[in-house]
């Protein structure tokens, strides 16, 4: 039997608010993994977790020492860089590690220097950003080969209630549009990011650019973005609209990755309209199959794809049957297996299989 230890798990990014990364809380209730609180003044928020997200307050196996740390066969911590605390990973481990980055543009060298001298194994990551990702590599190079697509989930919200004939003909599009200089964020934190982007003015520069063209997509397009100099709409409802229109545009950003939009937009029954980038693929995204593609940084060719869809020239019905089907993998509880499945195959030395995990069918 897998032994595995799960340190700081009420700290997972996003979880604690909006539950994009949820499949940790499915983890925890099936498999029941160790704890690692640290340091300890942390335990009262776990026990907040734990209440908010329904998880049993007793029966859980507690680790302290790093004797009885030895014992367990994979170390893992889902709190990502933005809040990787100083000594908090566990040297003297001697079994598997795995760190999920979550949003690596914070304290990045900081955290890449932790996460080596600590001797981690493998990173999680919301694509193969060693691949992708030019910030990645620049910062996180020594990590070639060693990072695991394991992306976001989306909740029993999202699901597909409404018919072909009652949804709108159109794309919708939602979401943040964050300069690179990002005012709302400390940017002490962020200034290896904004360094090595200071010839980009915006991280989601697709929903940017519709945003400031609007009157180009008329007939195609319904924004729910912020207008300037707001850059995060909050008076809507994503789980509402995304049932209610038969397609949406995602944005990769300029760190290459699909968003949770991604996910939770395809559960709803809308199909995905995205760029062709092969950020995509790592998780079967297939052009005209699954999804709807445009040539990445082409917002001409974007129009015309919008406009076959939104007319009738593409298969809507087709490609949103195989849409779900893709879809259904990526529900927390469907993650939560998969990460289990991932875990096995990582310790009997599989790493190939894991890093390919979700490109087949």
């Amino acid at each position: 039997m897998l032994k595995v230890i799960i340190q700081n798990p009420q700290l997972t990014s996003d979880t604690f608010t909006s539950g994009i990364n949820d499949y940790v809380v499915e983890y925890l209730r099936k498999v029941k993994p160790a704890i690692r609180i640290w340091p300890l003044y942390r335990f009262k928020r776990w026990l907040i977790f734990l209440i908010k997200k329904g998880l049993p307050l007793t029966g859980w196996k507690y680790i302290f020492s790093d004797d009885e740390l030895n014992k367990y066969d994979v170390w893992m911590s889902f709190e990502g860089c933005p809040v990787l605390p100083t000594d908090s990973i566990p040297k003297n481990f001697k079994g598997l590690k795995i760190f999920h980055l979550m949003d690596y543009s914070f304290w990045s060298k900081y955290c890449a220097k932790e996460l080596i001298e600590n001797k981690v194994d493998f990173l999680f990551g919301y694509a193969k950003h060693d691949l992708w990702c030019s910030y990645f590599k620049s910062v996180f190079g020594e990590f070639k080969d060693r990072v695991i697509p394991l992306p976001f989930g989306y909740s029993k919200r999202f699901s597909n209630l409404k018919t072909i004939n009652d949804r709108n003909n159109k794309c919708s599009v939602m979401g943040a549009v964050n300069p690179i200089i990002d005012p709302m964020s400390d940017l002490e934190s962020i200034k290896d990011y904004i360094k090595f982007f200071h010839n980009e003015k915006w991280a989601h520069k697709t929903r940017a650019h519709v945003r400031d063209n609007l009157y180009e997509f008329e007939n195609l397009l319904v924004s729910f973005m912020a207008n300037p100099p707001l850059t995060k709409n909050i008076k809507y409802d994503s789980v509402k609209e995304l049932k209610e229109y038969k397609f949406f545009l995602n944005d990769d950003s300029v760190m290459h990755y699909p968003p949770a939009r991604t996910y939770e937009g395809t559960a709803s029954g809308a199909v995905m309209v995205c760029s062709d980038h092969p950020c995509y693929n790592d998780f079967n995204w297939k052009s005209d199959k699954n999804c709807i593609t445009y040539r990445e940084g082409d917002y001409d060719d974007l129009k015309n794809k919008l406009r076959l869809a939104v007319t009738g020239k593409l298969d809507f019905e087709l490609i949103q049957k195989y849409s779900l089907k893709n879809a259904l993998r990526f529900s927390h509880e469907k993650l939560s297996d998969s990460l289990n499945n991932m875990l096995f195959l990582l310790i009997n030395g599989k790493d190939k299989e894991v890093l390919n995990y979700w490109i087949n069918e």
